[in-house]
């Protein structure tokens, strides 16, 4: 398979660019202005590519090379929009089941979480351009290979993807370990089914809670805080499949 690459260089990047080559991610320097910062902007926009403005002690670290402001880095992963991933899924799957990340920034649970989705049959792993792990290598290996099967979705709002997907008659399913309701209250219903997971400590936003038409907790019997949210992903996600 091709392998993750750090690219450095205003030329280098607009040459990958040009090439169309797939991208996680681009950071460019605060201090970078004018065209190639306007036009990097209008590019990453187009392409769906995400883009973080940092400053230039980030770069060095990332690259010992003459950066000159920004650094990218390749994927062999193929990203989907979800106005091409969600109809694909109705029309060829029938009832899918996605998965959306929220604020999920461990690489390690993204990995995770992409492992059980994949075994368990989820039909698409929905993330965010920010406030996420990047996927890289470790990200992979973690997952067991599963991020190079798992239809990946990326999406600059989780809010307008879940007016998407609720539109398009998915019924929004949340993971909170505050929530009222136990799991096991979930009943078995008919249709294409959205699972939100959370972040460990601030749990899901309050603007994608008020998406969901339900909010599950895993009820716990021990004295630890809380389950780690790959471990969670894996005992609700069984638990909604086997019920859906």
């Amino acid at each position: 398979m091709d392998k993750f690459t750090l690219i450095s260089g205003r030329h280098a990047v607009e040459e990958a660019l040009d090439r169309q080559m797939a991208f996680e991610k681009i950071f460019l320097a605060r201090s970078v202005k004018g065209p190639f910062e306007k036009h990097l902007r209008h590019t990453c926009r187009e392409r769906n590519i995400p883009l973080a403005y940092v400053e230039k002690n980030k770069l060095d670290k990332l690259s010992r090379s003459n950066h000159q402001g920004v650094v990218a880095f390749t994927t062999p992963l193929t990203y989907y929009t979800i106005e091409d991933l969600v109809p694909y899924l109705i029309e060829s799957r029938g009832n899918p089941m996605v998965v959306m990340a929220d604020g999920i920034t461990d690489v390690r649970n993204i990995g995770a979480i992409a492992r059980t989705c994949e075994v368990l049959g989820v039909h698409g792993f929905i993330l965010p351009m920010e406030r996420t792990a990047l996927i890289n290598e470790f990200a992979i290996k973690t997952s067991a290979g599963a991020l190079l099967h798992l239809p990946l979705c990326r999406t600059n709002s989780l809010v307008n993807a879940a007016d998407y997907l609720i539109q398009s008659g998915f019924r929004m399913v949340g993971l909170d370990g505050r929530a009222e309701n136990d799991i096991h209250s979930f009943e078995n219903t008919a249709g294409p089914l959205a699972v939100i997971l959370g972040d460990e400590e601030k749990g899901i936003r309050q603007s994608l809670q008020a998406k969901c038409h339900d909010i599950f907790r895993i009820k716990q019997k021990g004295n630890t805080e809380s389950l780690n949210v790959s471990v969670a992903a894996g005992i609700a996600l069984y638990h909604f499949i086997n019920n859906q």
